[in-house]
């Protein structure tokens, strides 16, 4: 599942997910253009806070073009 689905299939709030990880907001939707990719560790930790259903794989490529 790409994070994008993620937040809407859950409805998380980017924003809240984001500041409860202690994660720049800018971070959070970088990561969702595909701006910027997570760090294998900070993937890791993102598909830990999402209990799976985003893997670290699809944190690193989640604009899904790369």
């Amino acid at each position: 599942m790409t994070p994008k689905n993620y937040f809407e299939k859950e409805g998380i709030n980017p924003v809240e997910f984001a500041l409860k990880l202690k994660i720049g907001v800018t971070t959070i939707y970088r990561y969702l253009r595909g701006a910027s990719s997570p760090s294998r560790e900070r993937a890791k930790m993102l598909e830990k806070a999402t209990n799976g259903k985003v893997t670290a794989p699809e944190w690193r490529n989640a604009d899904g073009d790369k």
